[in-house]
């Protein structure tokens, strides 16, 4: 299998918010947070990551309210999961 994403937790977010995602093998790993019209507001990584699993931190008190995107995509493939932020 490829790579893998767990979906946002709490949803909706309002101060802190995570998500978990896996990488079968050794990669480079982008994740983004993209608005409902496909800007990219937040780049939260974009490294080298070993194979497993992973939590990433969302900084939602940097974000308006709203729907966003998470995309998390390397050479195994791109994955999304939905982030709604409600203050």
């Amino acid at each position: 299998t490829g790579l893998t994403v767990q979906p946002v937790t709490p949803q909706p977010a309002s101060n802190n918010a995570s998500f978990q995602f896996t990488t079968p093998t050794a990669s480079v790993v982008r994740v983004e947070i993209v608005n409902s019209i496909g800007e990219r507001v937040a780049l939260l990584a974009d490294e080298s990551f070993a194979s497993g699993p992973f939590a990433i931190q969302i900084p939602v008190s940097s974000l308006a309210s709203g729907y966003y995107t998470i995309v998390v995509s390397s050479e195994t493939g791109r994955v999304t999961t939905p982030l709604v932020i409600q203050r």
